[in-house]
Formats: C-alpha cells, sequence, structure tokens
C-alpha cells in the first residue's frame, strides 16, 4: 500500500465509482451480461446525484493514480421518538471493493476504517453491513458484530 491512499469522493468522482461497481458486480454475479456502457448510463447519475445530497458518503482508494477500490455509507434518519431530542441516524455500509490486483495490501481494511472513523465523528448510532462469506473478517476486526436483535425478510422476486 506503499503509493495507495484513500480519500472522500466528490461528484466529479461518479464516473470512476460507477465503474468499481460495475467491475465489483460483474466479478461477483457471473451470469452478468450488461456492458459498462449501458450500465454507465444511469450508475454514473445515481452517484452524481447521491453525492450531490446528504444521504451518501464515500471514498475511494487510490493507486498508481487511479481509483482501484471504494466504499459507501448511506445515512438512515431514525424516526424521531418522543422525549428523545438526541435520536441518532445510523449508517449502511455498502459496495466496499477493492480491484483483485490490489487486494492483500489492505486497501479494503483502510476504506473499512475510513468509514468507521468517519461515523464515529459523526456520532451515527450504528452501523450495518451484509457482508460476502470472504469479507466477515475484514468487518470482524473493525469491530462489527452480530447483532443482539435483527430480522430480515428478503423481497420475493417478480
Amino acid at each position: 500500500m506503499d503509493d495507495a491512499a484513500v480519500r472522500r469522493a466528490g461528484r466529479e468522482d461518479a464516473g470512476e465509482l460507477a465503474h468499481l461497481r460495475w467491475r465489483f458486480r460483474t466479478e461477483h454475479e457471473p451470469g452478468h451480461d450488461e456492458p459498462w456502457e449501458t450500465f454507465s448510463t444511469w450508475a454514473v447519475p445515481f452517484f452524481h446525484r447521491a453525492l450531490s445530497g446528504d444521504r451518501w458518503v464515500m471514498w475511494l482508494a487510490e493507486a498508481g493514480g487511479r481509483a482501484v477500490g471504494c466504499a459507501c455509507v448511506q445515512v438512515v434518519d431514525v424516526v424521531p421518538r418522543p422525549n428523545r431530542p438526541e435520536q441518532r441516524a445510523w449508517g449502511y455500509v455498502t459496495n466496499v471493493y477493492v480491484e483483485p490486483e490490489h487486494r492483500g495490501g489492505g486497501l479494503g481494511a483502510a476504506l473499512v476504517d475510513e468509514a468507521v472513523r468517519w461515523a464515529e465523528g459523526e456520532g451515527l448510532e450504528t452501523l450495518l453491513v451484509w457482508p460476502s462469506e470472504r469479507s466477515v473478517s475484514l468487518y470482524r476486526r473493525a469491530g462489527f458484530a452480530e447483532p443482539e436483535s435483527l430480522l430480515e425478510r428478503p423481497s420475493r422476486e417478480i
């Protein structure tokens, strides 16, 4: 990780984030056949909008002068409760990805650590992530653990 660095992404990074997302999904979904040119027409605007608001924060890992990894946190507001004006938001960690040729040098950990530092600085109540089987140890090292109470109901496919 000698020449690598992690930085917060800005609106101008929407194309890089979309491309990393496309690489991530094509790597993890072997049957994926949507070409980059098609995906980019709707993914780049998504990242641009997300980075223009206050509900998403994203980071890029760069090495050799280009983006090679990313991480995203979506901020989710908690519905207000009586007598709890200090109720805080929580964060959903998603799209943590490092290109295969740049793995093993600590960039994934650096991205997750940056997201955790940011969330703690913002006072988020908790961070949630749905890790892949392979990434569980990365998140455990960053302090993630199974929640005591959480239920999930996946949507039925249409």
